[in-house]
């Protein structure tokens, strides 16, 4: 396994009366297991969603196996220090997600769903403007980076940040999550964390810094228009489900459909919470879109692969990739990683006996009906890591 430290500190003077929950644990030096945080980089908290534009779709991520220094302490190895300025803040961006979320799935023992932000407020609000014919007053910038919901039922909201200048950027990365995590106002009985997790990387070599996990609670804009009380808990988890199976449907292979399950239903009034891309695919025809994805699936079924995790029969895709560079090496004693990702066999054949204009009507009927049970597990020995989404999708690493 990969596993190193990394200090976790609080900013409390933003949390409610100054105080950090108990539930969130406490400051000091903690340790971070980087297969699984990178596993579920690349196969739950996807940075962007899941089109077939994401780079997680090509298992971009697992070049950042060689940005890991071989110290102790998490640093970034000079050859990462030294990219361009752009991909040095998609590294930043990237590892900061893959540190945060792992770090607070440990901290909430574990997520029952987690799902893109955006993608969420466009589909939870669909339905709030059909009854109070309002139109949003805010946009893509103003949702946060995941919507997550705990195995006790709580909803969090998550923005995530990450650096490699220092703590001052930081801090001000952090300040800019009040925007983000303003989209969405949870009601008290079910609320959980709305956070900000910044992630600072040091870079390996003599320097004044050490990587950080710093957490903020910054207040609530008061323009958030998605509130999800008590009696939209079941809206908002079926949302959850249908985002999840299209995530499961994208990481296999299955564009057009997963792309259908991850926009609203129609563009109505929502403004600019949906991409130029999604707002074009909704003036076309439904009858249409469903032929496509039709087409797509029966097509792609002679080229998924047969994979299997515990009794659970998937289809997917594998990839075999050689890690650049001695660090990994050191690091784990491995040079190769398989990957393997599939979605539930019964799901693939379940949809593609559906003929071509009820195709996504099936999918949907999948979403109400399919026993999903829900909850991402994740696990690792010293040679693999897997990780779950419920009995629908599962992704494997194995190193060699």
């Amino acid at each position: 396994m990969l596993i190193k430290s990394i200090g976790v500190s609080f900013d409390s003077k933003t949390f409610p009366k100054k105080k950090v929950p108990p539930s969130l644990g406490a400051a000091g030096v903690q340790n971070i297991n980087l297969w699984e945080a990178l596993l579920m980089l690349g196969e739950t908290t996807i940075p962007g969603g899941n089109t077939p534009a994401s780079p997680a779709r090509y298992w971009a991520w697992i070049r950042y196996f060689s940005a890991i220094g071989i110290d102790p302490d998490l640093v970034i190895t000079k050859p990462f220090q030294d990219l361009d300025p752009h991909q040095k803040t998609i590294l930043s961006d990237d590892m900061g997600v893959a540190i945060s979320m792992r770090w607070l799935f440990d901290r909430l023992g574990g997520f029952s769903s987690v799902v893109d932000g955006r993608r969420f407020v466009a589909q939870y609000t669909q339905h709030q403007i059909k009854k109070k014919r309002t139109t949003p007053k805010v946009g893509q910038g103003k949702c946060p980076d995941f919507v997550v919901r705990d195995k006790n039922g709580l909803w969090h909201i998550i923005e995530c940040k990450g650096t490699q200048s220092d703590k001052s950027f930081l801090n001000k990365q952090l300040r800019l999550a009040t925007q983000q995590k303003s989209g969405i106002k949870i009601k008290k009985n079910i609320r959980g964390h709305s956070l900000g997790v910044g992630v600072l990387l040091a870079g390996e070599g003599p320097n004044n810094m050490a990587s950080e996990i710093r957490i903020v609670d910054p207040k609530p804009d008061p323009e958030a228009y998605a509130v999800i009380n008590q009696n939209g808990i079941e809206r908002a988890k079926r949302i959850t489900r249908r985002l999840s199976l299209a995530r499961a449907l994208g990481q296999a292979g299955i564009d057009r459909l997963s792309e259908e399950l991850s926009i609203p239903s129609r563009a109505g009034e929502l403004g600019n919470l949906l991409s130029a891309s999604e707002k074009y695919r909704l003036t076309r025809p439904l009858s249409d879109r469903a032929d496509e994805a039709a087409f797509e699936l029966k097509d792609s079924l002679s080229s998924l692969m047969r994979l299997e995790s515990g009794n659970t029969q998937y289809l997917g895709r594998s990839a075999v990739f050689s890690i650049s560079g001695p660090d990994f090496k050191k690091n784990t004693g491995f040079t190769t990683v398989t990957i393997e990702q599939g979605i539930n066999k019964y799901v693939v054949d379940y949809l593609a006996e559906a003929d071509a204009r009820s195709v996504i009507n099936a999918a949907e009927d999948l979403v109400d009906n399919f026993d999903i049970h829900e909850g991402v597990d994740i696990s690792s020995n010293e040679y693999s890591a897997v990780i779950k989404q419920g009995d629908f999708f599962f992704a494997r690493m194995k190193f060699q």
